[in-house]
């Protein structure tokens, strides 16, 4: 059974400050994007940080979630910045040929800032994961490192698939 991790943010000043749990999966992750997304309608901000300082584990729809939140930041004008990166994530984001993809920065105090915290992510029941999400994250991924295209063609079409399927049934195909 997977235990879910909180996820705090805090808005200081014009940025938005996530701190991350120690390991973040796809619910997680979506659960991020989906709170997120609403944040940067209410507050928009200049800046998103994403503090790793206690992040050990990351998986392919957490990194294509922190591609689609940089895409929407620079979208808006605004940064997307990864702070306090764990050695084991920066080894995760280095295999996936990404750690110079993302504007990154080392801040001790930022770690300290958690205790302020104003609020913690509210976590997405598993079951409403939706496979579009997973898809788009997993796009993103193959879009911004084409190595790994050939590793996520199956994952890719089995999401198709299933899309599609959804879809048929939808509509009483």
């Amino acid at each position: 059974m997977e235990t879910l991790e909180i996820i705090h943010y805090l808005k200081d000043g014009d940025k938005l400050i996530f701190f991350l749990p120690r390991h973040l999966r796809a619910v997680g992750a979506y659960s991020l994007f989906t709170h997120a997304e609403k944040l940067i309608q209410e507050h928009n901000p200049s800046a998103i940080l994403l503090d790793l300082s206690g992040t050990e584990y990351i998986d392919s729809t957490t990194i294509g979630t922190f591609l689609k939140l940089r895409a929407c930041m620079l979208g808006r004008q605004g940064a997307f910045l990864l702070a306090n990166i764990h050695p084991k994530v920066a080894r995760i984001l280095s295999d996936m040929h990404l750690y110079d993809y993302f504007s990154r920065f080392s801040d001790e105090a930022l770690s300290r800032v958690r205790e302020k915290v104003l609020d913690s992510v509210p976590v997405i029941d598993k079951r409403f994961l939706a496979p579009w999400y997973l898809k788009e994250t997993h796009e993103c991924l193959v879009k911004a490192a084409p190595a790994l295209k050939e590793s996520f063609l199956p994952l890719l079409r089995a999401l198709e698939a299933k899309i599609a399927l959804s879809c048929n049934q939808r509509a009483g195909v």
